[in-house]
């Protein structure tokens, strides 16, 4: 099964984190890959068996005019390690984004899917912006919608909340 989180609401990274507890609670194996990030966000310091996060990223807000060649091989490095890893639920952090910046492809991230998915894993896709290909693609698609956030009247990111 394919599971996509996308909208530019916030949420989406929060409910795949949800839905990995879920299954950790259930005695499944859980790899988080999250691209274009490298931080002390508090799901980074989680420590639960059957938990893994990695983060593929520099510690720097990306923007697609400031994506270099090291975010691509980054991207790459992080598409590399969910093919190796074995788990039963796979989520692909801020994948959608990756593929917006150009960071990697969406041939890459179809053959990742069909690989998973053969092996029985279920994939778990986020970020905002996600192409058709992926919309038509999942087997449940969330749309998170803004509708009122603090950020915009002024109150800044809050630890534990957005990171």
């Amino acid at each position: 099964m394919i599971i996509l989180y996308t909208g530019n609401g916030k949420g989406k990274t929060t409910a795949a984190l949800g839905l990995a507890l879920r299954n950790v609670g259930h005695g499944r194996k859980v790899a988080f890959i999250q691209f274009m990030k490298q931080s002390k966000s508090g799901e980074s310091k989680v420590s639960l068996t059957g938990f893994e996060l990695k983060q593929f990223g520099r510690d720097k807000l990306l923007t697609r005019d400031t994506v270099e060649q090291v975010d691509k091989e980054l991207a790459n490095e992080a598409l590399d390690y969910a093919r190796s890893v074995k788990c039963d639920l796979l989520v692909l952090d801020e994948v959608n984004v990756a593929l917006y910046f150009g960071l990697i492809t969406l041939e890459d991230v179809l053959k990742l899917i069909d690989e998973k998915e053969r092996e029985g894993v279920l994939v778990v896709l986020t970020g905002r912006y996600a192409p058709d290909e992926l919309v038509e693609r999942a087997d449940i698609v969330t749309e998170m919608k803004e509708v009122k956030h603090a950020f915009n009247e002024g109150v800044p990111a809050q630890e534990g909340v957005e990171w």
